[in-house]
């Protein structure tokens, strides 16, 4: 509660603009009163008016300029309070989108807070088409993104800044900072999102969260820093009560498209996290990956994701959005020179799927297991700018690649939203 309270008036903190602001406007509308007290009255009462109201009044003035004078500077100090107001409460709500009209922001917050939740889950490049899908719909929609347990700082500026969502959006999955261990089929355990992305020869065989194990001091005497894995998930983060009471609100959650490893699955190897997702009534939907992993994920089919989802959370989807196209020979030639191929259904799962007729509509559903799946062309190819990392150094290229179109996802989140998938 406290925390709440503070958070409400950060605001008027000392420098931050806001407090001088709010002034002038108020003196402003007091000067419009005045002039137009002086209209209605045609004089200035000198013997109930205090010198200093004569003052503020302009009372030794003509009547006409009295009124003129007060009118323009009264508007004057309303119309720039507002404007600096604006300009304040923009920094504060939107740090990294204060280009845009405070009028705007205002609209787009009461739209999110009216419409129904959907709770995105995942971390970038995945995330971007999605959020960009969504705020295409008609719907009004109040969007909560849920960030890999290990994601950094920096990803929120980025959905601020390029996707226009708001601070109080965006759940941060844990209470505290976490670590993300791998432990490999020789049982290796392998420590870090860094250094789990660059395993290429090794099966992962469990995944887990833990709190930073040096400032818990968990490290028992004589293990040299060789922790063992069911010590380190004894000391798994904490919840945030956010992200619990955003998916039980939920009218959709939807997994988006990323590492596997890195930013799927952390999230859902918490066992109070997974249980949210299974107790949720809404539909569970995961926009497949479109290229494989190199070295991880490699020669992985559609029911391979879905299985391996499945056997490290207990959690199965009820639909899976799936491109049903091919990726052009030159793309997919590059993806393979780096060991990716694209992800499909492959010929034994489309043997395994089964095919539901819904007698009321004869509209047909495809089924994987329990999985509805949805197959349809969703992608678009065009030179984006990629940021990676290279020798500890950060490196922007523009070059062709595959990424789900906004425009293509749309519509099928349109349908799933009005129950009409």
């Amino acid at each position: 509660m406290q925390k709440e309270i503070k958070q409400r008036f950060e605001g008027l903190k000392p420098g931050v603009g806001v407090k001088r602001w709010l002034a002038l406007i108020i003196v402003g509308i007091v000067q419009i009163a005045f002039a137009f007290e002086t209209w209605l009255s045609g004089k200035v009462r000198d013997d109930e008016d205090s010198r200093l109201a004569k003052i503020a009044t302009l009372g030794g003035m003509p009547r006409w300029l009295r009124i003129a004078l007060l009118s323009a500077s009264g508007s004057y100090a309303t119309v720039v309070g507002w404007q600096r107001l604006s300009d304040s409460l923009m920094e504060l709500m939107a740090p990294e989108g204060n280009d845009r009209q405070f009028s705007e922001l205002i609209r787009e917050r009461t739209r999110a807070l009216r419409g129904e939740n959907v709770v995105v889950i995942g971390g970038m490049p995945g995330i971007g088409p999605i959020l960009q899908a969504l705020q295409q719909l008609p719907e009004e929609l109040r969007i909560s993104v849920i960030l890999p347990a290990t994601a950094s700082s920096r990803l929120n500026s980025e959905l601020q800044r390029d996707f226009h969502i708001a601070n109080d959006q965006i759940i941060q999955p844990t209470e505290s900072d976490a670590v993300l261990y791998a432990e490999l089929e020789d049982g290796t355990l392998v420590e870090g999102t860094n250094a789990i992305q660059r395993i290429t020869d090794g099966q992962i065989k469990d995944l887990f969260l833990s709190r930073d194990i040096r400032r818990v001091q968990v490290w028992e005497a004589g293990s040299n820093g060789s922790g063992r894995p069911e010590m380190l998930k004894g000391y798994m983060p904490n919840v945030s009560d956010r992200v619990l009471s955003a998916l039980a609100e939920a009218k959709l959650i939807i997994f988006a498209p990323g590492h596997v490893y890195t930013q799927l699955l952390p999230n859902l190897t918490q066992p109070r996290f997974a249980q949210a997702v299974r107790e949720s009534s809404a539909p569970k939907l995961l926009v497949m990956n479109l290229m494989t992993q190199p070295g991880q994920t490699e020669g992985w089919s559609v029911a391979d994701h879905l299985e391996k989802i499945d056997r490290l959370t207990g959690i199965t989807m009820d639909y899976a959005f799936v491109h049903s196209g091919q990726i052009s020979a030159p793309l997919s030639q590059q993806y393979a020179n780096e060991g990716s191929g694209q992800v499909a259904l492959g010929e034994e799962s489309q043997k395994e799927m089964s095919e539901l007729i819904f007698a009321d509509t004869g509209k047909s559903t495809r089924l994987l297991d329990s999985t509805i799946i949805v197959s349809e062309e969703l992608v678009s190819e065009a030179p984006q700018t990629i940021t990676f990392q290279r020798n500890g150094d950060t490196i922007r290229r523009e070059m062709p690649v595959v990424r789900h179109d906004p425009q293509k996802l749309a519509p099928l989140f349109s349908k799933l939203l009005n129950d009409r998938l």
